[in-house]
């Protein structure tokens, strides 16, 4: 997801792209997405139907990616904002479910919508509810068709069948949630999804502890992921003296050489550091880092990583979430 968002950013801002390149990026940009949807749906073709303790944060912010990818060639958007606390919302859903069932609200307001129009996606998290809310500024719902919407089949949508919504509507109440629908006819419609909170795994952090720190070192074998992270960083924590590295031998060696002119350091591993033995578990260990150390990894949703980062006392930040790292 990262190497596209970076791909997408580049072709949508970079000066000197002309518009042929623009759209092979693009187009490229969609193949792309188009394995990596084949790929996981096969991964979890036998685990289908399932629930597990999901990160919301994570989930959404991936299918919004995806339908940003789409809808950019209608000149739309996807907006997404996460509150803080958004960040910390778990519930006990089946991903790829979810997934399907945002796609299908953000298309239909797509669909409600004129060339140019943002659609805005909100998350917000309490003690007892997670709140997913999808709003579009497109031609809305007469009053007298709202009560309708959802039921299996009825559709004022040219072209539409109504099975979507239904399905849903459905799918969000087996998970103990409901689908509400406001909409003000010729202005806009707002599709709120509330599913029960759980708690917050052990393995997970939405924060870093950065207050007092004066140096702040990643090591990540993507150099996108290193302009990724200091663009989130720029805002709130300038003032931090930044290193970067690609590899653990290049970690290792810098590490050694400065590790006792270090202040306040905090430092952020990817797990899976490429075609290396070692991952940056590894490192944290090998080093005694983890009081001042968190993974920001794809693997988060990984049983067995998440059970060695909880025996080794570390905890994770999901690294789709990068641009919400710096608080």
């Amino acid at each position: 997801n990262q190497p596209m968002q970076f791909l997408l950013a580049l072709a949508e801002n970079g000066k000197d792209i002309g518009g042929f390149e623009r759209d092979k990026i693009k187009n490229a940009c969609d193949d792309m997405r188009s394995i990596l949807d084949d790929l996981k749906e096969k991964k979890n073709k036998l685990g289908d139907g399932k629930t597990s303790t999901t990160c919301l944060a994570a989930a959404i912010k991936e299918i919004v990616e995806k339908e940003n990818l789409k809808l950019s060639r209608k000149r739309m958007a996807v907006k997404l904002s996460i509150t803080k606390d958004g960040l910390s919302a778990f519930s006990e859903i089946n991903e790829n479910e979810l997934k399907r069932i945002m796609g299908n609200i953000i298309d239909n307001a797509a669909h409600a919508s004129s060339e140019g129009a943002t659609i805005q996606v909100t998350l917000e998290h309490s003690s007892e509810t997670n709140i997913v809310k999808v709003t579009d500024q497109g031609h809305g719902i007469k009053a007298e068709h709202l009560s309708q919407i959802g039921k299996r089949g009825v559709s004022f949508r040219t072209g539409g069948n109504g099975l979507g919504l239904s399905y849903a509507t459905s799918k969000v109440e087996s998970w103990g949630g409901k689908l509400e629908i406001e909409s003000e006819y010729s202005k806009w419609t707002t599709v709120t999804v509330k599913i029960p909170s759980v708690a917050v795994p052990e393995w997970f952090t939405a924060e870093m502890a950065l207050g007092d720190a004066k140096e702040f070192i990643l090591t990540d074998d993507r150099p996108d992921m290193h302009l990724l992270v200091q663009d989130a960083l720029k805002e709130n924590h300038g003032h931090l003296e930044k290193y970067f590295h690609q590899s653990p031998e290049e970690f290792e060696g810098w590490y050694l050489d400065n590790k006792n002119t270090l202040h306040f350091p905090f430092f952020v591993f990817d797990y899976d550091l490429g075609p290396n033995k070692k991952t940056g578990l590894d490192l944290i260990e090998e080093f005694g880092l983890q009081s001042n150390s968190i993974l920001m990894t794809n693997f988060h949703d990984d049983a067995l990583v998440q059970a060695k980062v909880m025996n080794a006392g570390v905890r994770i930040f999901p690294k789709g979430l990068v641009e919400f790292l710096g608080g």
